[in-house]
């Protein structure tokens, strides 16, 4: 499986990595959410007040804070040689 993490606001790749075991995506998920919660108590203390959003899906994960957030998704590697 291939899993790629993007940016939310312009979908930018920013990471690609190949992963063995669904325990890893769901590491990563968490650590992204710990890092956007960080950043969200930032906004909090500045007097936003913005929504914070979690989705999960199968194969997703989406976590956002106004602008600031990460789409991480994994598919099916695929050779395009065979």
């Amino acid at each position: 499986m291939i899993m790629e993490i993007r940016a939310i606001n312009t979908l930018k790749l920013i990471d690609t990595q190949e992963i063995k075991s669904r325990r890893k995506f769901d590491k990563m998920c968490k650590k992204l959410t710990k890092l956007v919660l960080k950043h969200d108590k930032k906004s909090q203390k500045e007097g936003k007040n913005e929504e914070f959003l979690i989705r999960v899906k199968k194969n997703s994960y989406i976590v956002k804070s106004g602008r600031y957030g990460f789409v991480v998704g994994i598919k099916k590697a695929e050779s395009r040689w065979l």
